[in-house]
């Protein structure tokens, strides 16, 4: 397969392979899709070149024998599951293990046909740890962990549901017919809704709090017809809700509010949000658009605070206010902070109605189809927008926009935007850059109580870490955490707590980047070879699968410990051997060597501080890689004026090296 791929139906079998050329996409259509291996198969009948990847939004069967490591091995994203076979009948799966797209396993919960509906049935006496979710009918309170609901479910209203563990329900989330639902999710846990949330009912009202990371692979629709009187509340620092649906609107109801340091992304075909009453952005929030029209109100307010974030990427209008009494001014249709520098708030009167958006500094609104909801818009800007508060002299998040409630200067912004969401760690804001700059995530680092953070990832299953990103669009990373263990004792005798690599050491031990030489002994003083360095760095960044067995150096077998590591490094262009058919895993690593390896995982960001070393010549390979190991405080030189760049590494150094970069 090339390119981008969906499909409802893949079987791979003894005589028809899978094979995804590098760079090819293939999506498991949500739903219907499946990527099935048929009895007798192994993975090694599907070849996966490299940057290619699999969106599972619904499910894969994997042949009888594979691992969750394997499975986290994979290049998968989406909103789906992954079946295991443990039994074959006539060569079909007749019964299976589960697992996230990652490879955490999970119970499943009832079938496609009925799902879980806690409105009817005994469902008390059911524990998390045996059967995935806890119901406690008394209090209406459901508790979800590790569980995959292969269908609806339905709650009663007033429930209160908190994720212990990742949960995934394949469907949609569903109150009872004809009664307001009423439903607050809560837990830091992921929770996977790949259906949708639908009401139905006035009073419709659902919250996201506490830290919840809940995404949605469908259209959230509350309140009756068109929305009227249903609530959407994202509230909480850290408190995240991603709704992405193919077709129409994202969320339709009648108030969006994001508030209090929460943040939401909705991306539809058509419009993001579609309200009636308004959209409120406010207390630190952001709320990120993706679609035709970013946020589509009808006879409502837009408003976002001073201390919030509107960015929408909009291929018709960044909003459209409808105000079908044609009588209302500015102020009563939006509420801005700020507006991007260049552009303008604007409005045309159709026929039926008022309609205001954004446009260029200069430029004009018109309207049609005013008969269809939304209706069409011409000339309001378009592309990647930030809605922000400016400061004095401007900033990057909105080019220098003036603070005048949505009025003003105004036009189009030339950035992107990086957003960072910490999943329950502590808020960080994001990034606009330039088309093109080069952001290296190591000095964003988020902390949460309890936890490690274990770096960043470009999607929302976690599967895909990153180190950098290169802003061609507004782009999202998503942060992973690991619970925090009790630390042992120090165990070895070598590694004083006084040692300048003692954090390090016990934080890369921790982290199974290393171990000692001995049960009591770590050998800090002992040289690094080229081939430990680049598996420390390999298993650092989570032991990447390699996406080919073919290894161009003659010198690293099949069966040597770091023939994986050398593979992977070697496809992500982070090392090149010491001649085309030799690694020389066996020689020292060099303090330039080793620098080089770190910058080219990171992105080989090129340096603009002044060099004080006078053994670096700009000319060198590791020039750039240097100044930049010296600006992030990864090392420093043997003297003010020289580096040492040919100077051989021990095990201390090499994994205070990563610490600093990863750990600290």
């Amino acid at each position: 397969m090339y390119g981008d791929y969906s499909t409802n139906s893949v079987s791979v079998t003894a005589t028809d392979k899978l094979v995804l050329m590098p760079g090819a996409v293939l999506t498991v259509d949500a739903g219907y899709g499946e990527l099935t291996f048929s009895q007798g198969t192994s993975l090694s009948d599907m070849s996966i070149g490299a940057g290619a990847s699999i969106v599972n939004n619904n499910y894969i069967m994997l042949p009888q024998g594979t691992t969750a490591a394997q499975i986290a091995a994979l290049p998968l994203s989406g909103t789906g599951i992954v079946r295991v076979a443990t039994a074959y009948n006539d060569g079909s799966p007749a019964a299976w293990d589960t697992y996230t797209n990652d490879g955490a396993a999970v119970k499943e919960i009832g079938d496609a046909d009925s799902g879980l509906d806690l409105t009817s049935g005994e469902h008390n006496g059911k524990t998390v740890e045996h059967d995935g979710y806890a119901w406690d009918s008394d209090g209406k309170t459901l508790a979800l962990g590790g569980a995959y609901i292969p269908g609806n479910l339905a709650l009663p209203a007033g429930t209160t549901v908190n994720t212990t563990d990742t949960t995934i329900i394949s469907e949609r989330l569903e109150g009872e017919s004809g009664v307001a639902m009423n439903i607050t999710l809560g837990g830091t846990a992921p929770l996977t809704l790949g259906g949708g949330i639908s009401g139905g009912a006035n009073g419709d009202a659902v919250t996201v709090q506490g830290g919840a990371q809940v995404t949605v692979g469908g259209s959230v629709f509350l309140g009756a017809s068109g929305g009227t009187d249903g609530t959407l509340t994202v509230t909480g620092a850290g408190t995240r809700l991603n709704v992405s649906s193919r077709y129409g609107y994202a969320v339709m109801c009648d108030t969006v509010n994001v508030r209090s340091g929460a943040s939401m992304t909705a991306n539809g075909e058509s419009a993001g949000v579609e309200a009636l009453t308004g959209v409120n952005v406010t207390g630190g929030s952001t709320l990120t658009t993706n679609c035709d029209y970013g946020v589509y109100i009808i006879g409502g307010k837009l408003t976002v605070d001073d201390t919030s974030k509107l960015i929408t990427n909009a291929t018709i209008a960044p909003f459209c206010i409808v105000d079908s009494t044609s009588g209302k001014s500015q102020s009563d249709v939006l509420g801005l902070a700020g507006v991007p520098s260049g552009t303008a708030v604007a409005s045309v009167t159709g026929t039926q109605a008022k309609y205001w958006s954004l446009v260029a500094t200069g430029g004009t609104l018109s309207v049609a189809d005013e008969n269809s909801t939304p209706v069409t818009l011409s000339g309001a800007k378009t592309g990647t927008l930030t809605f922000v508060k400016a400061s004095s002299g401007g900033n990057d998040d909105n080019g220098g926009g003036n603070n005048n409630n949505g009025g003003g200067a105004s036009g189009s912004s030339t950035s992107y935007t990086l957003t960072f969401v910490t999943n329950g760690g502590t808020a960080i804001s994001g990034v606009s850059k330039a088309s093109g700059t080069v952001v290296d995530l190591s000095g964003y680092k988020p902390t949460r109580e309890g936890y490690n953070f274990d770096g960043w990832y470009a999607d929302t299953a976690l599967t895909t870490k990153v180190t950098s990103v290169t802003l061609t669009k507004g782009t999202t990373v998503y942060a992973k955490w690991t619970e925090k263990t009790v630390q042992s004792a120090n165990p070895f005798v070598d590694v004083a707590d006084s040692a300048y690599y003692h954090d390090a050491v016990l934080w890369a031990v921790e982290k199974v980047i290393t171990s000692g030489t001995t049960g009591t002994t770590f050998s800090p003083d002992m040289i690094c070879t080229r081939a430990q360095a680049v598996t420390f760095l390999w298993r650092a960044m989570g032991s990447p699968e390699p996406t080919s067995a073919n290894c161009p150096f003659t010198d690293v077998s099949a069966d040597a410990y770091y023939h994986k590591a050398v593979l992977w490094a070697v496809e992500k262009g982070i090392v090149k051997g010491t001649s085309p058919t030799t690694f020389s895993p066996s020689d020292t690593v060099t303090r330039s060597q080793s620098m080089t390896f770190l910058w080219r995982a990171a992105g080989e960001t090129t340096s603009t501080s002044a060099n004080p070393f006078a053994d670096v010549s700009k000319d060198a390979y590791y020039y750039n890689a240097v100044l930049w190991a010296v600006e992030k405080d990864i090392t420093k030189g043997t003297s003010d004026t020289a580096f040492s760049p040919d100077g051989g590494c021990t095990r201390a150094q090499i994994v205070t090296f990563l610490y600093r970069y990863m750990g600290e």
